[in-house]
């Protein structure tokens, strides 16, 4: 299935759009079976559709998966720095799709900030 989507992203009558949601597809499959490199590869190609049509949305989550994607894998530091780059990116829009993608990652960053204090023992 996997090597279908790859497949799928070279055929030349596929939009921007439908390429965005094959390349989100295809990185959270390999984020369901841990292939985080892959994962992020994809979501970085999907990040860049979005900046190519200007479309906070598109790029807000891209950028959201890519720190999904290092949360899995372990990376701390790195998947705060993409939420804290795909909150920004949310940041003051009226779109009430942004708006709850802003919720998401700041529900996130609060229950890190918890565990964190939970792990120091105050």
């Amino acid at each position: 299935p996997m090597k279908f989507l790859a497949l799928s992203l070279n055929q030349p009558n596929l939009t921007d759009p439908n390429k965005y949601a094959l390349l989100e597809n295809l990185g959270n499959a390999y984020l369901e079976i841990s292939g985080h490199e892959k994962s992020l590869i994809c979501f970085r190609h999907s990040r860049s559709l979005g900046k190519k049509h200007f479309d906070r949305y598109m790029e807000a989550r891209a950028v959201w998966n890519m720190s999904r994607t290092c949360q899995q894998s372990g990376e701390s530091a790195e998947a705060l720095s993409y939420a804290e780059l795909a909150s920004k990116l949310c940041s003051g829009s009226l779109d009430a799709n942004i708006k709850n993608l802003e919720e998401k990652i700041k529900e996130w960053m609060i229950s890190r900030v918890a565990d964190e204090i939970k792990d120091s023992g105050l």
